[in-house]
């Protein structure tokens, strides 16, 4: 670890767009580097990337040297026209009757012929589609996922490339680009189709001249992966243990922390201020962010010889949807969660480092501190599968299953690490040490330099109050709130449904089953979406009882509560029409049709463009009623993966929190109760809904914008399985 220079010069950066421009970017197979100490392969693609036209990454025979990208910064208001080009090939039919589809990316990708259940309902790739992630577009820029751009002469008419407006009405803030084909975008996003994209404006100008210029400003893109035998490629499926016939565990997950596509990097700095812009571009892991002192006995003469966290140096100052209201400086001790497809904008004031002293009086040129991801309880227990992130805390009135293990519901964050005593510091940081998913990167301080002076926190203030209220939302009261005399147009209530019972999936299960679902009248499945209906549809499906009553039929409704328990009905729970779909390569010649995707589910959502609303957002699973000592052969106690809930389009606020108690089964609120959670403070695009958790969001719709978007869990695996639905906005 600590090997590898972080690389950011590498980056495909053109200069800032200040006037309307246009781009063309073709996505195609490349030979690219993830190590300084290998190169990239001399002759076969080992990524897929997007690559600028025009751009000094646009020569096929030459390797690249970086992952990612591009990087895009364009100003505020200005219009971007992305055209994006495949130029991936297709691979023949696998079976007869079949249609040929895109070639698979070189990460040694789950095959097509996997017999796992859920498979069997799985689309196939037949193109790249590419989503900008937090972007204000029109529907027919977001990046539909049911339009790919695919490889000439495909059976499905679809064309080989798609024009994207991206007009950037949006505040400053932190977007990315990634792929989101429909049932593939783990693979192909794990393949290299992610860049980043800053929209920059006044405010933004003003932290930048604070903090001392555009040169001290790092992105930094956190994603696990997986090498595979002598470090020249990705290996995917060692990520997604699998039996033969099933999934062991079906999210990814690495055993390395790449920071811009280099494996646990290390970057020089100086006493100086820097700005990082972070996003975790993981399938399914979560990260808890602290800094620390990794060896803080290494000095005779040290100045804090004890001190092992300084997380106190780092000041949150935005997220996904820009920057916030107020700064929040960081504890010495805390961390903070970043799930996947989250950003942060953090400001780093090294200014106050000491240098240190050797025994003989000299001083060290360099101090270390280390950017550690504390998520790690379930590595640090030895599993086997490594479980994906549940919740920070214990879930009052479940029962914990005997023996540790992916189910425990004990936290999973290992902040411990962070407020030890001195003896047993070299202990605890060594546990932390040998664990490769807890060290993301090193910042080597060059402490011989001038230090620069340090973070004016007045300025910094009147710089963030100055853009608080703007985009849709005002700043009043300590809070963001819509505009005063704003109106709620509608309720909406959606349950990111997990089968915490471990049911099963059977594409062919039919009522009276044991796999039958009958709230939604198909088959349980692992993961997926529902929207609620006050409104029995009278076709034979059960009603759901939650512990929490939202009104879903009135304009202007009141809030919702969880004073009283109340019926649903699944109005929606799957993509399209039907679940299991017929897929798009399936026997379409063999009936005389045209191959394509099946019907799209109607939308149960139809906002209207320029109107907010209430949407609350469940995280529960099927051990409804949810009774304390309830646990299954697995060891389930009805505790569900925590799910990055992602709306596109929309930025909202979480106004409000509830944890369901299995003891009661009742939710009691938990709004502040948790730290660096910045609810009512900062606008999201995607927010971390946690086992067992309910929240309330504040959405609003941007005027003029309309057409179709996706909403879904950034659990990338999730999304691809059916953890998906879509809403309309209409005039």
């Amino acid at each position: 670890m600590f090997e590898d220079s972080l690389p950011l010069a590498a980056f495909d950066a053109p200069q800032t767009f200040t006037a309307h421009a246009e781009v063309r970017i073709r996505i195609e197979p490349r030979r690219v580097k993830f190590s300084d100490a290998r190169p990239a392969p001399a002759q076969d693609p080992n990524a897929w990337r997007y690559v600028r036209v025009g751009s000094k990454e646009d020569n096929h025979h030459h390797p690249l040297d970086v992952a990612l990208g591009p990087v895009f910064n364009i100003r505020r208001g200005v219009t971007l026209d992305v055209c994006w080009e495949n130029a991936i090939g297709s691979m023949p039919p696998m079976e007869p009757n079949h249609e040929a589809t895109l070639e698979p990316p070189p990460i040694n990708p789950i095959p097509m012929q996997y017999g796992a259940p859920v498979w069997k309902g799985m689309n196939p790739s037949v193109g790249v589609v590419t989503h900008l992630h937090g972007a204000r577009v029109q529907g027919s820029s977001d990046g539909w996922p049911l339009h790919p751009a695919s490889f000439p002469g495909n059976p499905y008419e679809f064309p080989s490339a798609r024009p994207y407006r991206y007009t950037n009405d949006q505040r400053s803030c932190m977007l990315w680009f990634h792929d989101h084909a429909m049932d593939n975008t783990a693979v192909q996003v794990h393949a290299g189709l992610a860049g980043i994209y800053f929209i920059r404006d006044k405010a933004d100008d003003e932290i930048l001249s604070l903090i001392g210029g555009a040169g001290q400003e790092i992105p930094l893109v956190l994603q696990d992966r997986k090498f595979a035998c002598g470090f020249e490629k990705l290996d995917y499926w060692a990520g997604v243990p699998t039996f033969p016939d099933d999934f062991d565990r079906p999210e990814y997950l690495g055993d390395t922390i790449f920071v811009n596509g280099r494996p646990s990097p290390f970057h020089e700095v100086e006493r100086k201020i820097y700005r990082l812009r972070v996003l975790n571009g993981s399938h399914a892991r979560t990260f808890a962010l602290a800094l620390i002192d990794p060896a803080p006995w290494n000095y005779l003469a040290a100045p804090e010889p004890s001190r092992v966290g300084y997380s106190d140096l780092i000041t949150v100052i935005g997220n996904d949807g820009g920057l916030f209201p107020e700064p929040q400086r960081l504890g010495q001790t805390d961390h903070i969660l970043l799930a996947p497809g989250e950003r942060l904008d953090l400001l780093l004031d090294l200014t106050s480092i000491e240098a240190r002293k050797d025994d003989m009086g000299a001083v060290v040129p360099t101090r270390s501190l280390r950017l550690v991801n504390l998520a790690v309880a379930s590595a640090q227990a030895g599993d086997w599968p490594e479980a994906i992130f549940r919740t920070t805390e214990p879930l009052a009135g479940f029962p914990k299953p005997a023996g540790a293990g992916p189910n425990d519901p004990a936290p999973s964050v290992a902040s411990s690490v962070l407020t030890f005593d001195a003896g047993a510091q070299r202990q605890l940081l060594a546990s932390i040490a040998a664990i490769r998913v807890a060290n993301a990167m090193e910042f080597c301080i060059d402490v011989t330099k001038t230090r620069a002076g340090a973070l004016d926190e007045a300025q910094l203030s009147n710089i963030l109050a100055s853009a608080a209220s703007e985009d849709g939302f005002e700043w009043r009261e300590g809070a963001l709130q819509a505009p005063q005399g704003a109106a709620i147009a509608r309720n909406r209530f959606v349950v990111l449904m997990n089968d915490a019972l471990g049911i099963g999936f059977n594409k062919d299960a039919q009522p009276g089953d044991p796999q039958w679902n009958p709230y939604a009248l198909g088959p349980w499945r692992d993961t997926q979406i529902w929207e609620l209906s006050p409104a029995d549809p009278k076709d034979g499906r059960t009603a759901f009882a939650i512990p929490f009553s939202v009104d879903l039929n009135g304009s202007n409704p009141p809030a919702g509560s969880a004073d009283a328990t109340k019926n649903y009905f699944v109005a929606r729970a799957s993509w399209f029409d039907n679940y299991p779909p017929e897929r798009l390569i399936d026997d379409a010649a063999a009936k005389g049709e045209k191959p394509g995707y099946a019907k799209l589910h109607a939308p149960a959502a139809t906002p209207k463009a320029g109107t907010y609303e209430r949407w609350y957002v469940a995280n529960i699973g099927n051990a409804q009623p949810l009774l304390a000592g309830v646990v299954d052969d697995k060891g389930n106690v009805g505790v569900p993966d925590m799910h990055p809930y992602h709306m596109h389009l929309v930025n909202f606020v979480v106004t409000g929190r509830w944890r369901l108690q299995a003891d009661t089964n009742s939710f009691a609120p938990t709004a502040n109760q948790r730290k660096n959670e910045f609810d009512k403070l900062c606008r999201h695009d995607t927010v971390r809904v946690q086992s067992n958790e309910l929240l309330e969001l504040l959405v609003f719709f941007p005027p003029g914008y309309t057409g179709c978007y996706p909403f879904h869990c950034h659990v990338l695996e999730h999304e691809d399985m059916g953890m998906m639905s879509h809403f309309e906005v209409v005039p």
